[in-house]
């Protein structure tokens, strides 16, 4: 490793306290030997010779400031967090806090027990993060409601069609009767029938195939969804 030249290492503390970051150096047996403000700020200690991590955890959880322990049992919450905290050399993950900041936490665990941990706030990462996952779930949703609205619409206008044709298909009945009754008595009778009944029997036809052609064309109508009924 290279070393650090005398005057940057002066240098170095300065520059970490101003630094727009948290930064906490811990030793072996986990107390807190170095932070600069912003570190304290956020889980709202100081650096004495009796805080530890998890006395700081349990000021968090008592005091309701620092990180959100949003739990009844700090005992059960530290057990299940000690099964990760400093068990591995390098370990990141989201952190919430208690006035609404998210932080980003990066903890890198020495050979020597020494811990380094960085903490960066993500506040607007996250807050651009939620406005997405909302805006997503109710395009969703939108998309959802659209579906469900078409196929309603689409069975009431099969529903529609099936009953307009069960009405047609009774509704053909007198005209074609019509029809076929003066057909065959024109076709049987035609020469010894008077001119006007002849009339009538015409005129009884041409009625009934225009009200067969209407008829017709309503049902074409209804295979054609942008056609007006």
């Amino acid at each position: 490793m290279t070393a650090i030249p005398p005057d940057l290492l002066q240098r170095l503390p300065a520059s970490l306290e101003d630094c727009a970051m948290g930064v906490g150096l811990f030793d072996p047996e986990d107390h807190l030997r170095w932070a600069n403000a912003f570190f304290l700020e956020a889980l709202a200690t100081t650096v004495a010779p009796d805080t530890t991590w998890e006395s700081m955890m349990r000021r968090c959880h008592r005091d309701r400031v620092g990180v959100l322990i949003d739990t009844p049992d700090i005992e059960a919450w530290l057990t299940r967090v000690r099964a990760t905290y400093r068990k591995s050399p390098l370990r990141s993950f989201e952190s919430d806090y208690v006035d609404g900041r998210w932080l980003r936490v990066c903890e890198t665990l020495g050979d020597d027990g020494w811990m380094l941990i960085t903490t960066t706030d993500i506040t607007s990462l996250k807050t651009n993060e939620t406005a997405l996952q909302r805006a997503r779930d109710e395009a969703v949703l939108l998309a959802k409601n659209d579906i469900e609205k078409a196929m309603l619409q689409q069975a009431e206008l099969h529903q529609l069609k099936s009953d307009f044709v069960t009405m047609t298909s009774h509704e053909f009945r007198t005209p074609l009767a019509n029809i076929l009754s003066s057909t065959e008595l024109l076709k049987h009778y035609g020469d010894r029938l008077p001119d006007a009944k002849k009339a009538e029997l015409t005129n009884t036809i041409e009625v009934g195939v225009a009200r067969m052609t209407e008829l017709l064309s309503q049902l074409l109508r209804m295979e054609d969804p942008d056609a007006p009924l």
